[in-house]
């Protein structure tokens, strides 16, 4: 073979290596870092002194990204919590207090939040929900035989949600709930009737509207009372 063509042979290989890894460079120069374990410490709630604010977290695989996070209303961004630099490895975002961009408390709503990780041009976008109350906690646990438990909760005048989801561990069973208010005052109560080894789930909510005057109208520890007959588990959180 004439020394021309080897050499010709020998660029068009080395040509080829050089495209070769040009293009896996470039190929990991631009992909969308990578963001893991995004996600917030607890729900803000205005009225808890536990609850008052909470911290935004990720993980990020990739060095020099630039983060925004993002709390996101009806119409678009009512509160930017952060704009700036990221490193790689964890994350920590200044603490939130629920406010929004004008400096005023957000109202009570359930809020999407968006966090946007963008390196050379190429982006990844976390998002998830976020809850913004006055009050929000939880009443769980387990009565068997005949049980009843009495939980004492801080409320607030106003409307509430109670979100449940009863489980039933036997057979045909039924579970009794009262809410008495600091003072004493019964402020409504729900009843239900189980089939064996069910679940059950809803909401119960507590305004004041036609032939329903349930509403919270104290301030302070209201009390949380449920009794059943046989063995079954309870969850729920409690949102005004």
């Amino acid at each position: 073979m004439p020394a021309s063509a080897r050499f010709t042979k020998r660029a068009l290989i080395v040509l080829a290596l050089v495209a070769i890894m040009t293009f896996a460079f470039a190929s990991a120069a631009f992909a969308a870092p990578g963001v893991t374990n995004a996600k917030f410490s607890n729900p803000v709630a205005y009225e808890l002194k536990s609850l008052l604010s909470t911290r935004f977290t990720c993980d990020v695989d990739t060095p020099g990204t630039w983060g925004r996070l993002d709390i996101l209303g009806a119409n678009g961004v009512v509160k930017t919590v952060y704009n700036g630099p990221l490193t790689q490895g964890t994350n920590w975002f200044p603490l939130w207090n629920g406010y929004g961009a004008n400096g005023k408390r957000l109202p009570s709503a359930s809020y999407d939040w968006r966090l946007t990780v963008t390196k050379g041009g190429e982006s990844t976008v976390v998002r998830g929900k976020l809850t913004i109350s006055k009050i929000h906690f939880v009443v769980q646990g387990r009565l068997t035989d005949l049980g009843e438990e009495s939980y004492s909760r801080y409320m607030v005048p106003g409307s509430a949600n109670i979100y449940w989801q009863f489980t039933n561990n036997s057979w045909v069973d039924s579970l009794y709930f009262y809410l008495y208010a600091p003072s004493g005052t019964n402020v409504g109560w729900a009843y239900v009737d189980f089939d064996e080894n069910e679940t059950l789930k809803g909401t119960w909510y507590l305004r004041k509207e036609p032939g329903n005057d349930t509403l919270i109208y104290e301030r302070g520890m209201h009390d949380f009372e449920i009794s059943v007959a046989n063995d079954v588990t309870f969850y729920m959180t409690v949102i005004q």
